[in-house]
């Protein structure tokens, strides 16, 4: 027997032979071959992209997974409204235009066989913000204490920046 599975054969004695415990009848033997595990292999296992691209523009990519069981795909976890934006069928992941920045996981599963137990495998896809820069005319401003004794000193530091800026005094 080589499927997974339980099985029996039945050993009779040839005539004039005896079991090691004495007896000449024939006996029944019990085994069985277990499930063995699964592996899922997949071309994509991660896959990033810029939220200024996907603000844009639509973008598509496929896991390329194999097993022995049939495939089956999932969204498990993304950012709130995401799952409205990013969809997959058949291996094939849809991002459209808009989808929010953060991480999605979608997970890959194969189905059990005769000889196989089921499987899963969890694929990334990650939307990545944009890293902020802050531009200032000043990062350090020495001012005399004479000149502060005797009037207000106010600077501008003319920071910039994509977004709000805030300031904190320390």
């Amino acid at each position: 027997a080589t499927r997974a599975g339980s099985y029996k054969a039945v050993a009779t004695l040839k005539s004039g032979y005896i079991w090691a415990d004495g007896t000449t009848a024939a006996k029944t033997i019990s085994w069985s071959i277990a499930k063995a595990s699964q592996k899922i292999s997949a071309k994509t296992s991660s896959k990033s992209y810029k939220v200024t691209s996907v603000k844009k523009k639509a973008y598509s990519f496929t896991i390329g997974a194999s097993a022995e069981g049939k495939l089956t795909y999932k969204i498990v976890k993304a950012p709130t409204n995401g799952k409205k934006y990013v969809t997959v069928k058949k291996g094939k992941v849809s991002i459209k235009k808009g989808a929010p920045a953060g991480t999605y996981t979608i997970r890959v599963t194969a189905a059990a066989t005769a000889n196989r137990k089921a499987s899963t495998r969890d694929v990334t896809l990650k939307i990545n913000k944009l890293t902020q820069s802050i531009k200032a005319k000043f990062t350090t401003k020495k001012v005399a204490y004479s000149t502060v004794k005797k009037k207000n000193v106010s600077y501008s530091i003319g920071a910039a920046a994509k977004g709000k800026v805030t300031y904190k005094v320390t």
